[in-house]
């Protein structure tokens, strides 16, 4: 099965608007940029897009690339009172601290759950999830995909998908194992591995030789394709899994495009929804 990511994303946006509609006071969400990174913006305008859809304004507050963490703390402490909501968009440059940045932001106002007290928040069993652990969450549900006592593997460790990923899967008493994107032989570990999520941002890092028959695999990698483009390469974007070879073998599989990266947005939108209430 392949997984239809905007399919579900559209269904689960009509839900929220529900929600939304019972909330009288604004809903408003804040997105601070540093630089102008082509996918930094397009990752943004979807954002965007799905705030737009359920009535919630938004404002872009874009920063010169050479900003220091000083000066960008100091522009962020006099921002945040205007939104109920803020995400800091991710990479930022590497002269910054970037956890010090995300510290700014306050866990009743941090969609993206990336600060520490959101953290923190998160391992207790708090209401707001990690986008990426709500896409798994929901895409388990709705497939009806059983995580209890399955061996996983978590290819990568990052905050955005990995290390909240595995963290919520082990809660869910999983198999949880964690590979690094420069082991040298994945395929020894993945090959035992019920559940594949992959994030590291390596294209077709995963082959169909890697995955045993039956596996379940969620790919949020996203890459630039150079040359010439496969049909399934839309917009020259592709996973860390290469799909024709995987997706002969596994039993469910996201895309890429259309498959985690539409639900990751609907997944940051909702918790822009759940700080409002």
């Amino acid at each position: 099965m392949i997984v239809d990511g905007r399919q579900m994303a559209g269904d689960i946006l009509k839900t929220l608007l529900k929600k939304r509609a019972k909330i009288k006071k604004p809903v408003s969400l804040g997105i601070i940029l540093v630089g102008s990174n082509p996918a930094s913006l397009s990752f943004i305008k979807e954002k965007q897009r799905a705030a737009q859809k359920l009535g919630i304004s938004y404002c872009l507050y874009q920063f010169n690339f050479g900003v220091s963490t000083k000066q960008l703390q100091q522009k962020i402490k006099k921002l945040l009172k205007k939104h109920s909501a803020w995400i800091v968009q991710l990479p930022l440059p590497k002269h910054l601290k970037t956890q010090e940045i995300l510290d700014l932001i306050p866990a009743q106002k941090d969609a993206d759950m990336l600060s520490t007290q959101g953290w923190s928040q998160f391992l207790m069993g708090g209401k707001i999830l990690p986008p990426a652990v709500g896409v798994v969450k929901i895409i388990f549900k709705y497939y009806r995909v059983k995580v209890e006592g399955r061996r996983v593997v978590v290819v990568g460790f990052g905050r955005l998908v990995g290390q909240p990923v595995a963290f919520w899967l082990a809660l869910q008493k999983a198999k949880v194992s964690i590979v690094n994107e420069d082991e040298r032989n994945p395929g020894r570990i993945l090959k035992k591995a019920d559940i594949i999520v992959s994030g590291v941002g390596k294209a077709n890092l995963i082959k169909g030789r890697d995955v045993k028959k039956g596996a379940v695999i969620i790919d949020f990698g996203f890459n630039k394709k150079a040359g010439k483009l496969r049909r399934r390469d839309q917009g020259g974007i592709i996973g860390d899994v290469d799909f024709k070879s995987v997706s002969k073998k596994a039993k469910l599989i996201t895309p890429v495009p259309g498959g985690t990266g539409p639900l990751t947005v609907v997944m940051l939108i909702k918790n822009v929804i759940l700080l409002a209430k």
